[in-house]
Formats: structure tokens, sequence, C-alpha cells
């Protein structure tokens, strides 16, 4: 069981707890947008007074700027936001924004487009003070294409980096198509993800105009089930790793086994694949087809 005591601070910045229970108390004090700070206090079964907690809270930072795009006109209207997860704040008619409150830290600069984020600046924001920027967004290129796959487009989504750095992130519409615009020349990776239980990266190069991917398909993982026939004394009970291939493309598959050899192989997309499978010390080599509703494929396998 929890008890949970919340209160308001007073003009002073003070608040008393009267007679909590004993025990390990957590205090925790907000203050905005800020980090929460926390303490933990133990509260005796005499219910002593106890020496006041002091909690230094950093000053609030004012962050502000105007926001332009590329063709030089300002970003009315549109979202931005000190983080990725961040409660974003709206841009007025001429494009210039305010965040109250800001964390101290090296922040990314979030602009909010039609189901894209886009990183438009890192911004340093110090412990005290205020920050005032002009955000230009200089970028001509831009992303387009469709994930394709099993799943909802709300489970779909496209994330940007460069040079490990998050550049964009990116739902998509009700056909799966994609727009991630606002991007300086450079080489970027795609990661698709989400309609499917795979990710799918492309490595793209980026000018002025957009650049089509195409169709990204994010293919689903079929279970293909198993029954394994060894000698005597092999211990089959376990997870064993094997080598699928097919074409080229070669990936680590996982054959998981009961004491009675049956199962099932996991991390397969569909279509035909070549395991190359060792148990009891043996290699054993075996084609099979990943989809659903397949029959059991049997394998046997030789000890030492």
């Amino acid at each position: 069981a929890s008890l949970r005591f919340e209160r308001r601070l007073d003009a002073d910045g003070a608040v008393r707890i009267d007679a909590p229970p004993p025990g390990t108390w957590h205090v925790a004090v907000e203050q905005g947008p800020l980090p929460r700070l926390f303490r933990q206090v133990e509260v005796g079964e005499r219910g002593a007074p106890l020496e006041p907690l002091v909690f230094e809270l950093p000053p609030a930072v004012r962050v502000e700027g105007t926001l332009v795009l590329p063709d030089g006109k300002p970003g009315a209207g549109l979202e931005l936001a000190l983080g990725l997860d961040e409660e974003p704040v709206t841009a007025d008619d001429d494009g210039r924004f305010v965040f109250e409150g800001a964390s101290p830290g090296t922040r990314d600069l979030w602009v909010h487009g039609d189901r894209v984020k886009v990183v438009a600046a890192r911004i340093e924001v110090p412990r005290e003070g205020a920050v005032v920027r002009q955000v230009r967004l200089v970028g001509t290129g831009a992303i387009r294409g469709v994930v394709a796959g099993s799943g909802d487009r709300w489970t779909r989504s496209v994330h940007v980096t460069r040079d490990g750095e998050d550049v964009a992130l990116a739902g998509t519409d009700e056909r799966g198509a994609f727009l991630v615009p606002w991007l300086e020349p450079g080489d970027y990776e795609i990661m698709a993800s989400g309609a499917g239980p795979e990710d799918v990266t492309r490595s793209v190069r980026v000018a002025a105009g957009e650049v089509d991917l195409g169709t990204l398909l994010v293919e689903p993982l079929v279970p293909v089930p198993v029954v394994v026939e060894a000698p005597a004394g092999v211990r089959l009970v376990g997870n064993h790793f094997t080598l699928a291939t097919r074409d080229g493309e070669s990936r680590q598959a996982r054959l998981v086994l009961d004491d009675k050899g049956r199962g099932r192989i996991e991390n397969l997309p569909r279509g035909r694949w070549t395991l190359h499978l060792t148990i009891g010390g043996a290699t054993t080599t075996v084609d099979v087809e990943a989809r659903n509703s397949a029959p059991p494929v049997r394998i046997s396998v030789q000890g030492d």
C-alpha cells in the first residue's frame, strides 16, 4: 500500500505536511517544465519533527526567437518544442515563439509540420538569463516514400538521422506515405518501423528537391514449426541460434525447442530460407519456407 500527499507551496516557497505515517517517504518538487527534484526522508515511529528539507530550484530561463522558413517567410502557426516529447508552443503570425521556464542544458528545437517533427536547431540554454535566437530553416531538400507491410498507419513511423544525431521523426497517412521536408544537403539514414516487427533502413543522399524512396516494405516475421530428431543424449531443450540465408541475404534466426524436440524457428520474414543449424556438435542444413499455417518441418541431426 502507498499514500500520496500533494501540496502547493506558499508565497515563501514553503509547505508543511503534518503527521505523515512512519516509513520511507519520497518527496518531489515540481516547477513548470523544469525537471523534478527528489529527496528521500525517513519518518520514525515517534513522529518527531524533522529538519526542513531545502530544495534549490534552478532559475527559470526564457527562450524566445523567430522562426523563418527557407523561402524567407515567417513560420506562422507552426508548433515548436524544446525536446521531442516536450509540450510545444505555437509561433505567431510573425514567426515569434517563447518558451518560459526552459530547462538548462543542450536542447534540440523541434519544428512540427504535417505528421513530421524536424530538428531546426540545437540551443544551449544557460542556468540563468535568457536566450534570444532567430531560427532559420535553410534546407530545401526532402525525402518521401511509403511504408508498407502489416499494421495500420498509426503504428508506422520513419526516423531520420545524420551522423548518429536525430534529424526528423515522421508519421504516415492512411496509405503509409510520408514526407520529411526542410533537409539540408547531406547523407542521411532512414529507418522505417511499426508496420511489422522488423525495421527497414536505407541510406540516402539529399540535395535540393525531393528524393523519393519508393516503397519501404516492413516484412512481418513468421514462426516456422519444427520437430527435431536427434540421438539419445543430445540436449534439445532451449534456444539454438542458426544462420539463415537466401539469395545472398543472411540473418540470425532462433530455434526454440522443448525436451521432445518440438518448437519453432523465429525471426524469419516470409519466404524460402536455408538454415545452417548446429545441435549436438553437428551442423545440419535444411530448407524451410516461412509462411502462415506451414506444416512442421522435420529436422534430423546427429550427435558427436
